[in-house]
């Protein structure tokens, strides 16, 4: 797929006032009738008004995925009058979570399980914000951003879910065929329960660190994911213990491909589009596979 670049930089305008302009107002009551109508545009403005840090997606390989590189627009996201031109060809609007959208999502891919752990429904009433997402039963629940849960992590072995709280991306609306996602809720962004919040924070609890820290080559690490990041414009996430995945820096990469995985103190690189290991060895900058 072709990248689209952003090539003009444009002024910047404060979020505040994209969340409130004058003439130009959308409430979250309002998105429903957004989703109807079945527009990427207006769909993608409504959002980047109510304050959301949109991406355009497109079908590839059988599945929604960026349009562009996303990774410069966690910092700096597309500016209203942007909207347009990169979501007319779009058939999917994708969010940024985090700071820059205010917000923090739970993406429940095994709603039984999560019911052990928190009650579904319960939560679904507690949220402004719920999406059913094209799996049935699958939701994407949004809450208002919080510091500590600034996160991305993986919980489907423990809770059947994914904490996407800053950095992360999913899909809130999609014009594809068999991959609609509805809205059950549109109020705002409400806070994180404080009931849940603690459940959180005690399965998030502190952990030793493990990989490479253990192996002494703390400092290495901290270089290689400083210039991972650079060079790509993502910042990789540690997606389990000892584990980073990020964009590949050899090939055209849109989605996080790469993964950085660390045993006892060895650093070990695979690519899911089969890039050759030197290869990448060579571009991070790291003397060890």
């Amino acid at each position: 797929m072709r990248e689209i670049k952003r090539e003009i930089k444009w002024p910047s305008v404060s979020m505040k006032y994209y969340r409130q302009p004058k003439g130009n107002q959308v409430d979250f009551k309002d998105l429903p009738l957004y989703f109807q109508k079945g527009d990427v545009v207006e769909v993608a403005r409504a959002l980047k008004l109510l304050g959301f840090n949109v991406i355009p997606l497109k079908v590839r390989d059988g599945k929604l995925r960026p349009a562009i590189n996303w990774g410069e627009l966690r910092e700096n996201p597309l500016e209203l009058f942007e909207i347009d031109r990169y979501f007319q060809d779009a058939q999917g609007v994708g969010i940024i979570t985090g700071k820059s959208s205010n917000c923090v999502t739970f993406d429940i891919d095994e709603p039984e399980k999560f019911d052990t752990f928190y009650p579904l429904e319960k939560l679904k009433k507690e949220a402004g914000l719920v999406v059913a997402t094209k799996d049935v039963g699958h939701f994407h629940v949004y809450f208002s951003y919080s510091p500590a849960f600034a996160v991305n992590k993986n919980f489907l072995k423990e809770i059947g879910a994914e904490i996407k709280g800053e950095g992360g991306l999913v899909t809130i609306f999609s014009t594809v065929s068999g991959q609609k996602y509805e809205l059950e809720r549109a109020e705002g962004l409400y806070p994180i329960p404080e009931l849940l919040g603690e459940k959180l924070l005690t399965l998030m609890g502190p952990k030793e660190p493990e990989g490479l820290a253990q192996g002494g080559d703390e400092d290495l690490l901290q270089k290689i994911l400083a210039k991972w990041a650079e060079m790509t414009g993502y910042i990789p996430r540690e997606r389990k213990p000892g584990v980073w995945r990020g964009l590949c820096p050899v090939h055209d990469d849109h989605e996080p491909s790469l993964d950085l995985e660390i045993r006892n103190g060895r650093i070990f690189l695979k690519c899911w589009a089969n890039c050759d290991a030197e290869e990448i060895k060579k571009s991070l900058g790291t003397g060890r596979t």
